[in-house]
């Protein structure tokens, strides 16, 4: 007989013998899933920075990387949270500081707590004047000391930004168990004394 492409195994069942092709369809699928993966790993990566270290200088390395890394990541984050808002992250922090004062706050204070030059605070908060979000105020007991609040505008901003904007964050952290919030929170605040004590030293 011509080969049929069929052969007989032991149980007498006839089976095809010719060389399987895969399906193209098939094939385009296996390669975008390859090339996914591949993607998944490289996000993955700074997972891999959680693991236990022996070696001290290396360990801090890796910490210090992924916390570079987390920065960037939350600068961006930020970012689109804020875009809708069209006000940048540097804008957001300078009315959250004058709306947790709930009073005027000199400049001067203003410019330390947010950690920029003066100059950069007063450029900024010229912006935030046109749009009506602050409005500057000189002292009574000194006509040279200038304080800043916000306006009755800026506070419905601020009002509504951070109604979204803690709505998002704790949608970001459902995740982390309430004794992983505590334990980070514990290390953040040990980090952030950590980093202070340097720049003093």
């Amino acid at each position: 007989m011509g080969n049929s492409g069929f052969s007989i195994d032991q149980s007498g069942m006839a089976q095809n013998s010719k060389p399987k092709t895969q399906n193209p369809k098939l094939k385009t699928q296996n390669s975008k899933l390859k090339t996914q993966n591949s993607k998944l790993k490289t996000q993955l990566m700074p997972v891999a920075h959680a693991q236990v270290l022996t070696d001290r200088p290396q360990s801090i390395e890796l910490t210090l990387t992924l916390l570079r890394q987390t920065l960037q990541t939350y600068d961006r984050y930020q970012e689109e949270v804020l875009r809708p808002y069209k006000i940048t992250p540097t804008q957001f922090n300078l009315l959250y500081a004058l709306q947790k004062a709930d009073r005027p706050v000199l400049m001067g204070t203003l410019a330390s707590q947010l950690q920029m030059s003066k100059c950069t605070l007063t450029s900024m908060v010229k912006r935030l004047e046109q749009k009506q979000w602050v409005e500057r105020s000189p002292q009574t007991d000194d006509r040279r000391c200038i304080a800043l609040s916000l306006t009755a505008s800026g506070v419905a901003l601020m009002e509504g930004i951070l109604t979204h904007y803690r709505s998002q964050e704790i949608h970001a952290l459902r995740s982390f168990e309430l004794a992983e919030l505590d334990l980070l929170r514990v290390l953040l605040c040990k980090l952030e004394r950590a980093l202070q004590n340097g720049i003093e030293n």
